[in-house]
């Protein structure tokens, strides 16, 4: 079963399956040289990254209201990779 069916997606990328490795983390891998699997994807970026090099920020989310622009009352969640938080959160 294509990866995108599983994860209850409606349609995917021909040709789409699911992976039998899962993928590491780069940061783990880049300074340690070790294998841990990735718990997430960097938002920014797009690399796998483990519970210990994941970074979560809030996002606010904003939508069209008729004149103008309303923010919903919860945010989102956004994660980083180190290299990418400390890019966007540095002065």
């Amino acid at each position: 079963m294509p990866l995108c069916r599983s994860a209850g997606f409606i349609s995917c990328a021909p040709g789409a399956r699911r992976s039998d490795s899962p993928m590491n983390c780069f940061d783990c891998h880049a300074t340690d040289h070790v294998s841990s699997a990735a718990v997430a994807t960097c938002r920014s970026c797009g690399s796998g990254v483990c519970g210990d090099h994941a970074y979560a920020f809030p996002q606010e989310i904003r939508a069209l209201t008729g004149l103008g622009v309303s923010t919903k009352p919860l945010s989102a969640r956004r994660i980083l990779c180190g290299l990418c938080a400390r890019a966007e959160h540095t002065r």
